[in-house]
This record gives structure tokens, C-alpha cells and sequence, in this order.
């Protein structure tokens, strides 16, 4: 059941929103992970790739991408900001609570 409930939120997260909204939204949260020695950038460029190539794959497979010396070696990835508002933190504070008391049941 907690499977098919997250599969039904990230389908509602991909729907309505698009792909720089949805990584602005995801360095914004994972900001505090830098406490624990996280980036936030390094887990956004890694989604970001991994949906550019997830909907358009490299020509020769993803085998091209170990190959050095490729077209897309100075290629820039702009990584775009978002704020977290009070309603956001109302929000993720209640996800939060409900999915730890779900994990208890």
C-alpha cells in the first residue's frame, strides 16, 4: 500500500509540475541535508541528468556517456532556485508526521 501511495504522488508531482519547478523545489528541501555533508546541487544535477536522459536517450546508449571526449562535456546545467514559504514548511511538517505515524502502526 505505501508503495502504490508513493507511486500515485510522484505521478501527481511529474503531472503538474515541470522539470525545473520540480528541481527547484527539490534543492529547496534538501537543503538541510548539508548539515550531514550533503549537497543539494550534486542531488539535483543527478536528477536532472537522470530525467534529461530518462526522456531523451544519449545516441549509443548510455555506454556513450563513459566514453571521453563526447559533445557533452562542456555542456552547463542552470540549476534554479526556490524559497520555502509557511504554507511549504506547514506542508512538509504535516507529510512528515503523518508518514512517521504511519510507519509506526
Amino acid at each position: 500500500m505505501r508503495l502504490l501511495v508513493t507511486v500515485m504522488l510522484v505521478a501527481i508531482l511529474l503531472e503538474y509540475l515541470d522539470g525545473p519547478l520540480l528541481i527547484a523545489g527539490l534543492i529547496a528541501v534538501a537543503r538541510p541535508l548539508a548539515l550531514l555533508g550533503l549537497s543539494s546541487e550534486r542531488l539535483a544535477v543527478r536528477l536532472m541528468l537522470v530525467l534529461r536522459y530518462a526522456q531523451e536517450p544519449p545516441p549509443g546508449g548510455w555506454r556513450a556517456l563513459l566514453v571521453a571526449g563526447t559533445d557533452r562535456d562542456d555542456e552547463v546545467l542552470a540549476l534554479p532556485r526556490a524559497t520555502i514559504g509557511w504554507w511549504d514548511w506547514i506542508v512538509i511538517v504535516t507529510v512528515t508526521l503523518l508518514g512517521t505515524y504511519g510507519v509506526f502502526l
